[in-house]
């Protein structure tokens, strides 16, 4: 049974369950003489209107009423009427967030009511109200929007949460979904408004910031379990493998380890709603180009199609022996075997055009790879890498959040 001051509705999972939660509610009526009107309740209903929701076993939808309400209202003419036209759709604002097809950084709804906050705060300073054009055109597109609302479904514990987040110059969305039955379900969508001094910030701070605040904003969904990041910016896919010089983004990495995730790149042309309803969960996560940043280690998806990830020794560089160091002219011609890690630990640099055939070269990870390509679910790292192989605790790792996915 949930309530929110006078509201109150009541659900179980059987009959008898909930026979037994209305009888507790009723005695407790009764005790304390509290009344309730007969034409505004209803029972044994397969689904039920609570604050402004239409909630069923497929999950929650606005209520038409208060649709309809919205999209018929006028342009507000004062402060007043203003603030009560936001608190009205930021009532409902997780059925106003980006749609199939949008880019979530720029269809998300911080982002479209940026020009009516902005008229809000104006207001604020000056205390003039001051209806503007671009505001105008933010409420009609944002009732227009209303027309059609997804369906936002309950979370379901035993199967994995992807989350996917993008920033604007204004804003940041996030998209949290599931993948079961056949399906790509919804469960929820969020974003923030930067505040000027956020905007400020250069592109890799407010995708870091988005990623942080969409995992806290969705904390007792997500901490405590495994789940996937996916990012259209490619050099946040090292956070938990580098330390970054810049201290901001240095401490949010360290409340992001609060948190259980893998972190995957999407390109920024399929980071929208469109792309994750319509396809698997994380099939569009792209081979990396080696040469777009210079990390302390990074992970990489091999070619052909192949689901198999491996790490890159961080130590692997300029300073390294010349017959051992990976580079795109002797990458074929070496074996991971005989890789030893140095006492010291300096940058990475090398050209990994070449990474799938330097697999398959290498008895082990050929092995594992065949083993993934032939859908195999019988996959036993440690039996195929011996104790004293560096890349075994990866892999091991790899093998287990693959099969929690599946």
């Amino acid at each position: 049974m949930l309530s929110y001051i006078d509201d109150v509705i009541c659900f179980e999972e059987s009959f008898s369950a909930y026979y037994t939660v209305l009888e507790n509610f009723f005695k407790s009526l009764r005790k304390f003489n509290a009344k309730l009107k007969g034409d505004k309740c209803s029972f044994l209903q397969q689904q039920a209107i609570f604050l402004g929701r239409i909630i069923n076993s497929r999950g929650i939808q606005p209520d038409p009423a208060q649709v309809s309400a919205i999209r018929k209202m006028k342009p507000p003419t004062s402060q007043k009427e203003l603030l009560s036209l936001i608190g009205s759709l930021n009532w409902i604002r997780v059925f106003l967030e980006s749609k199939m097809g949008e880019k979530i950084s720029t269809g998300c709804f911080s982002h479209r009511m940026v020009p009516i906050n902005e008229v809000r705060n104006a207001g604020n300073i000056d205390k003039k109200f001051r209806w503007t054009k671009e505001a105008d055109l933010a409420l009609k597109d944002i009732q227009m929007r209303m027309s059609t609302t997804p369906v936002v479904s309950f979370p379901n514990t035993n199967h994995m949460f992807h989350l996917y987040t993008d920033a604007s110059l204004y804003a940041v969305g996030g998209i949290l979904i599931q993948e079961y039955d056949g399906q790509v379900h919804l469960v929820s969508a969020i974003s923030h408004t930067f505040t000027r001094a956020e905007r400020r910030w250069n592109v890799s701070e407010k995708e870091m910031y988005g990623i942080l605040w969409c995992c806290e904003r969705l904390e007792k969904l997500l901490r405590g379990r495994f789940f996937h990041v996916h990012t259209d910016h490619r050099c946040l896919v090292y956070l938990n493998k580098r330390k970054f010089k810049n201290s901001k983004i240095h401490r949010w990495q360290t409340r992001l380890e609060e948190f259980d995730f893998h972190i995957s790149y999407i390109k920024g042309s399929e980071n929208t709603f469109a792309d994750f309803m319509s396809q698997r969960p994380g099939e569009n996560d792209k081979t990396l180009d080696y040469e777009a940043d210079n990390p302390a280690g990074r992970e990489y998806y091999s070619s052909n199609d192949s689901p198999i990830r491996i790490f890159v020794p961080f130590w692997n560089n300029s300073q390294f022996p010349d017959k051992l160091r990976l580079t795109a002219s002797t990458l074929h011609k070496i074996s991971v075997k005989s890789i030893t890690a140095p006492k010291t630990i300096p940058v990475v640099s090398a050209n990994l055009s070449n990474l799938s055939e330097f697999q398959l070269q290498d008895s082990a990870l050929s092995k594992i790879i065949k083993q993934l390509e032939s859908g195999s679910r019988t996959l036993d790292v440690s039996s195929i890498l011996p104790e004293s192989d560096h890349r075994k605790p990866s892999l091991v790792k790899y093998q287990k959040s693959l099969f929690s996915i599946t």
